[in-house]
């Protein structure tokens, strides 16, 4: 095996404590939508359906949800993305006794309950309303229109729960408690007008760690349960409230295919833009932007191979990443370990340091590992 990402368990194991610490009674959805932030959805989701404090899954899509059915998931599984009704054409009712599908619009509704009707199904649904982010949902100026739809058509669409999803949550206070108090004026709005037993979610991870008032039935984790934060704001405050650090669950390593070393004066790599000013000794990593390596760490970033960080020399291609080993010249050799993201924290080579390295987030970094890469578990 050339390239492989080892995911720790008991990482996941701990973040997972750690916010049921902080959320108490509260419910707690596991968000593995997206191949698990890249961290393999089918290792997350079989960690977080063994841990009793996990009660439900988030996924961005009907096919991400129908997977972890084949899957053999049984808690409650949400998608809380966009909603293809073609999928749910040819789900069955099982299916949909398990599934919570999203509603952000009266014509995917309508299509909806067409489908739904036709087949003689039922389906639960979670509400999505936009309360400012300014991305799939119901305005506020909506909910008459869709009060009426829900009515109508309740002998085949059951309202589960309403939810919203904040723009800022990580620094701006006072927009995510505006929003806050929209989903809570809209549930108010529901409730007076009949509806019952329906639930309320909101927070993510940054909410859930700074606004206790946005937890509300359910919190949504997700960057955090793979051990990452938002920023060093959240980083220090849920250390604060629960002295507990959260742990990254992903490490990225590859092998050193080839060395060799190099006259002064070569060049490396497409457009020619290393050059050694003395004799060097030049490793290749089967790694490239294919692989989801960021083109941008050429000649920026860095790996660890026998302990030592060792910089990217020239640009990263598609498949390929040569890595300059002057450092460890005399003991290097083909076949060593190379780690592209390390998951301690703290290390030159974690998701953070190389989101910071190339101006982008944590999130990016970890969810474009191409999935055809190995996901190996590790305790």
């Amino acid at each position: 095996m050339l390239t492989w990402v080892e995911i720790s368990t008991s990482a996941l194991a701990h973040n997972i404590c750690v916010f049921k610490k902080l959320i108490g009674k509260k419910k707690l959805m596991a968000v593995i939508k997206s191949n698990a932030y890249g961290h393999g959805m089918e290792i997350v989701a079989d960690v977080c359906a063994r841990n009793e404090s996990v009660d439900a899954f988030g996924v961005a899509s009907v096919y991400e949800a129908l997977e972890l059915f084949k899957q053999g998931i049984r808690k409650t599984i949400i998608v809380l993305s966009i909603l293809d009704v073609e999928q749910v054409a040819k789900m069955t009712q099982v299916q949909l006794n398990l599934i919570s599908l999203p509603l952000y619009d009266m014509a995917t509704g309508q299509k909806l309950f067409t489908v739904l009707k036709q087949r003689g199904l039922k389906a639960q649904v979670h509400v999505k309303i936009d309360t400012g982010t300014t991305r799939i949902g119901f305005l506020p100026s909506q909910i008459s229109e869709l009060l009426i739809f829900l009515q109508s058509a309740k002998k085949f669409i059951f309202l589960e729960a309403l939810y919203t999803h904040f723009a800022d949550a990580e620094d701006n206070i006072s927009f995510t408690l505006k929003q806050n108090k929209i989903l809570l004026e809209t549930k108010n709005l529901f409730k007076k007008v009949g509806f019952k037993n329906f639930y309320t979610h909101s927070a993510c991870t940054a909410a859930t760690i700074r606004f206790a008032d946005t937890h509300r039935d359910m919190i949504r984790l997700g960057l955090g349960l793979y051990g990452l934060n938002p920023n060093k704001k959240t980083a220090a405050l849920i250390q604060k409230k629960t002295g507990k650090k959260l742990l990254p669950a992903l490490s990225w390593h590859s092998k050193l295919t080839q060395v060799k070393t190099i006259p002064k004066g070569s060049t490396v790599g497409y457009g020619r833009s290393f050059k050694a000013h003395k004799a060097a000794t030049i490793g290749v990593v089967p790694v490239g932007y294919f692989d989801g390596y960021d083109r941008k760490l050429s000649n920026k970033g860095h790996v660890v191979i026998r302990g030592t960080t060792c910089p990217i020399a020239g640009r990263v291609s598609m498949n390929l990443t040569m890595i300059d080993l002057s450092k460890i010249a005399k003991t290097v050799k083909t076949g060593d370990t190379v780690t592209l993201i390390d998951r301690r924290r703290g290390a030159k080579v974690n998701a953070d340091s190389i989101a910071q390295s190339i101006e982008t987030i944590n999130y990016e970094i970890v969810t474009r590992i191409n999935p055809l890469i190995p996901r190996l578990r590790r305790s």
